[in-house]
């Protein structure tokens, strides 16, 4: 499953399911953050395996964190 990046567009929604994925079409901005070496290392690798980004795969957990929470 290959995932893209998401595109430059309107201002994301906050409110539902709906909005997590339009969350990914709107505006971006950088995110810094700090991780360890190693998760850092597995994580590179993991997207790797399934042919995506490194960006991509946090932008699906925070996705993820956003829907359960």
């Amino acid at each position: 499953m290959k995932i893209t990046k998401p595109k430059q567009g309107t201002p994301p929604s906050t409110k539902g399911a709906a909005a997590t994925k339009k969350a990914t079409s709107g505006n971006t901005v950088r995110l810094n953050v700090n991780v360890p070496q190693e998760m850092y290392r597995l994580l590179r690798i993991k997207a790797a395996m399934k042919e995506t980004s490194v960006s991509r795969a946090v932008i699906g957990l925070i996705e993820n964190y956003i829907a359960r929470h």
